[in-house]
């Protein structure tokens, strides 16, 4: 049974956070979140940085949701080489690069008592190096549990093929519908990170109707059914290694 709490609260982001506020909570953190996302094409009127500011802004709702346990990690904003990478913008890492930054990143956390780590990643194409990653950085010293997961893994299927406005993704979000969510968790970070861009007013015009369509009772049932997946994932992630 999910331990989620029905208040929210403010989101324990690292990266805006003091050193004295960090060392208050510490004792309560349980686990760090790390966004997984990338910078590269996705067409003529989203962002290049769309799952970064998914990964990002679904991040930020499980902290205020599981406050103090989940503290959120700057965003990795690269996915490894590997697809087309021609898109003007596309920025793309060796696995290897990736790797390095994902140990550095866990090795300076964990020193300082922070070493169980969750990577959530919106980016398809990334999901097998997450899991790569993910499964070396539970070998290093200090690192007590590692894992990974991807955002529509945390949605019920039911939910997703109720809703999904692709034949072609059955079992998997559409961007569309992603954005969506993002925009219902956060707005302003979606808006704002991409220079004022709206992506409700830029989406494909010619793309099928998408639950951003549906209204916001739609993202609902997707947001609420990825925060309870995404509880229970962080639980038995925490009580592995009490």
């Amino acid at each position: 049974m999910s331990t989620r709490k029905t208040q929210t609260h403010t989101e324990l982001l690292l990266s805006a956070m003091t050193t004295v506020q960090i060392a208050r909570l510490i004792d309560h953190i349980q686990l760090v979140l790390i966004p997984f996302g990338s910078t590269e094409t996705h067409g003529e009127r989203l962002a290049i940085g769309a799952d970064s500011f998914i990964a990002d802004a679904f991040c930020r709702e499980v902290s205020r949701q599981l406050y103090p346990r989940v503290i959120v990690a700057p965003p990795i904003r690269w996915a490894p080489r590997g697809r087309d990478d021609s898109g003007p913008g596309t920025i793309s890492l060796n696995e290897t690069t990736l790797l390095h930054i994902f140990e550095d990143v866990a090795d300076s956390l964990a020193s300082h008592g922070m070493n169980r780590f969750l990577i959530l990643t919106t980016h398809t194409a990334s999901q097998d190096s997450a899991k790569r990653i993910s499964n070396i950085l539970n070998g290093r010293k200090g690192v007590a549990i590692a894992d990974s997961v991807h955002l529509s893994d945390l949605i019920d299927t039911k939910i997703i093929n109720k809703h999904t406005s692709d034949a072609d993704t059955t079992n998997r979000l559409t961007l569309h519908d992603e954005i969506a969510v993002a925009l219902n968790l956060d707005a302003d970070i979606v808006r704002d990170e991409t220079t004022n861009l709206d992506f409700m007013d830029n989406l494909d015009k010619d793309a099928p109707p998408s639950t951003t369509d549906m209204g916001p009772s739609t993202n609902h049932d997707l947001i609420e059914s990825a925060i309870g997946n995404i509880t229970g994932l962080i639980d038995s992630l925490t009580v592995m290694d009490t």
